[in-house]
């Protein structure tokens, strides 16, 4: 039994030694560490090549019109619409739709310098074409445009900035709703509203009370329709309106009597 113990005790001992000799000097054979994953560069995107001529034929005109809406026009096709516009003139235009197309600013940038002189109608609505886009369709707007519908194009005050003294003094309709124009922006489209329009349509543009003191005294005579649905419309704004010959139908639709016409009874 003595022997037992003393052999137990030896054991533990150089058990002891051995593990304090592995704790000073290390693991003996260390795992290694993995190196780093190599950062694998990601290329640029490369822009679609513009196709030679459009690859796609053009729709028939009706009444003298273009109608692209929804077909999808963005980046290398408008760019190629732009060249055919350029190269392949269409005699006696009258209208553009080019509606829901998403083409972005890169878009009317590339289509904007070649609108025939003939359109008298624009409709570019839910295009994303922002202030750069605006900034560079305003100076080749068409001299006897009548109609232009430019809503829901992410347009703040430096695109009105650029479009308010390009508008022509043709225009009847002029539609910037769903934009972020805002108070200031009308500050600098009131005094350039052209003396021809008939409607306008400014709703969901986060326009206030004065916003609309600032428009009112710029609205033309021949004004009948004032759109401003969801706009930030109190009070001393709908007073305002009022008193220049407005009544609201509902939704902040407010309408006058063409000038000379009969008032209703």
């Amino acid at each position: 039994m003595y022997k037992l113990k003393i052999l137990t005790a030896i054991v533990l001992t150089l058990t002891g030694l051995s593990l304090g000799s592995q704790l000073i000097a290390g693991p003996q054979n260390p795992a290694p560490v993995p190196a780093p994953a190599p950062i694998i560069p990601v290329p640029a995107p490369v822009p679609a090549p513009v196709p030679a001529a459009l690859p796609f034929e053009l729709p028939a005109l009706v009444d003298g019109g273009l109608n692209l809406r929804q077909w999808n026009i963005r980046g290398a096709l408008a760019v190629a619409l732009g060249n055919h516009l350029r190269d392949h003139p269409i005699a006696d235009l009258t209208y553009l739709d080019l509606t829901n197309n998403n083409m972005g600013a890169a878009g009317i940038q590339a289509i904007a310098p070649h609108l025939p002189a003939s359109i008298i109608e624009i409709y570019l609505y839910a295009n994303n074409i922002s202030d750069a886009g605006v900034q560079a369709l305003a100076p080749h707007l068409p001299a006897n445009l009548t109609k232009l519908y430019l809503g829901m194009n992410d347009i703040g005050v430096a695109g009105i900035v650029a479009l308010a003294p390009n508008l022509p003094a043709s225009l009847t309709i002029l539609n910037l709703g769903r934009n972020n124009i805002g108070d200031a922006g009308i500050l600098v489209l009131a005094p350039h509203l052209p003396a021809n329009l008939t409607e306008l349509y400014l709703y969901q543009n986060n326009i206030s009370d004065a916003g609309i003191q600032a428009l009112v005294p710029h609205l033309p005579a021949n004004l009948t329709e004032l759109w401003l649905s969801e706009d930030d419309i109190g009070d001393a704004g709908a007073q305002a309106l009022i008193e220049a010959g407005f009544a609201n139908q509902g939704n902040n639709r407010w309408v006058r009597p063409a000038p000379h016409a009969p008032a209703a009874h």
